[in-house]
């Protein structure tokens, strides 16, 4: 490889990684704050629930570039290779959880009129939180 092309490959990696996150937060945050009006018109709870599927979507992908950039900043494989493991469990776990929950409530969105129940919402996280605990476990990364 000619000199420096390791780093220019690195640089492509990381603006090419931070402006596909970008692209990505950008579209959900816009769908969450265009919604804004309909939901403030109707109070329909469907969209309630659709607007903060894309919140927590938006929330997950931030957790993900920042993973992504620290772990191609650093050249590693894995986050758990640089950062603490405390830290990086951590990290983890709250993408998974943001992107369980996201996928939970835009299911939800849908079928919220028949079940129609404060416990619902809570039983989602619950949940979210369990599967993005059994993710962590099944790859053994605890």
């Amino acid at each position: 490889m000619p000199p420096g092309f390791q780093s220019m490959l690195q640089n492509f990696v990381i603006g090419t990684e931070l402006i596909y996150s970008f692209v990505i937060i950008a579209c959900c945050l816009i769908i969450y704050f265009s919604t804004k009006e309909l939901y403030n018109l109707t109070k329909y709870q469907g969209i309630k629930y659709f607007r903060q599927a894309f919140l927590f979507f938006a929330v997950a992908f931030f957790f993900r570039s920042f993973i992504k950039f620290i772990v191609i900043l650093f050249n590693s494989n894995t986050l758990f290779d640089i950062a603490p493991k405390f830290f990086a469990i951590i990290t983890m776990l709250l993408f998974m959880y943001f992107s369980s929950i996201a996928i939970f409530y835009l299911f939800y969105s849908v079928i919220w009129k028949k079940y129609n129940k404060k416990w619902v919402v809570y039983a989602l996280h619950i949940l979210a939180l369990i599967v993005s605990g059994a993710s962590m476990v099944s790859n053994n990364i605890l």
